[in-house]
């Protein structure tokens, strides 16, 4: 059973922080995660629920990619990230995490390696 669904702490019963509308017209409704990894602000972003499509299992499509890049393009102070089964997710439900980010990752300032070349997600 999914809890982000069902249980006393399923999302419809959560106070809902933001709903973002993306391009494509895609939205993503913003909660505040109940075990943040941070205080200064954690949220857990769900695609529109209210579709079909946003009610699935926890896979990332381009779509989820695109929406990613746009989101974290919009919030520069924040991480945006997803995680999996099997890497750290408690949850078997679309989402993905945002967090306050104070500080920079070290990947964000390593070098680019000689014969590798820049890529992109897509136009957002």
């Amino acid at each position: 059973t999914c809890s982000m669904c069902a249980g006393n702490l399923r999302l419809a019963l959560r106070e809902q922080a933001a709903q973002v509308s993306l391009p494509k017209g895609r939205k993503w409704d913003l909660h505040f995660n109940i075990s943040p990894l941070v205080r200064e602000g954690h949220f857990l972003g769900v695609p529109d629920m209210s579709h079909k499509e946003g009610r699935r299992k926890q896979e990332l499509l381009q779509s989820d990619c695109e929406d990613m890049v746009h989101l974290h393009n919009s919030l520069p102070s924040y991480c945006v990230n997803f995680n999996a089964p099997g890497a750290g997710a408690t949850q078997n439900h679309v989402h993905i995490h945002a967090w306050r980010q104070t500080f920079r990752y070290p990947v964000e300032t390593a070098p680019q390696l000689q014969g590798t070349e820049e890529w992109s997600v897509g136009e957002c």
